[in-house]
């Protein structure tokens, strides 16, 4: 997802599509929670929690599960 949008551009099929292949693609790492990045899925899109925080994407992103998937894509 694109951290300036947060995927709040994309069409409802758009964000089921990329929630499957970032599911695909966690469920394929060795050593990730996929529950763990389909929360942090959930919360980034709904911005709850520290998600709702500008900052978070300058430098605390990194340090989730959904940054190890990130990175992979």
């Amino acid at each position: 997802m694109d951290p300036s949008s947060q995927g709040l551009l994309m069409k409802s099929e758009e964000q089921l599509d990329a929630a499957e292949f970032i599911d695909k693609v966690a469920t394929d790492m060795q050593h990730i929670s996929e529950s763990a990045v389909l929360a942090d899925l959930a919360k980034c899109r709904n911005r709850e929690g520290m998600w709702s925080k500008p900052f978070v994407w300058k430098g605390l992103f990194k340090h989730t599960e959904l940054s190890k998937v990130a990175v992979r894509i």
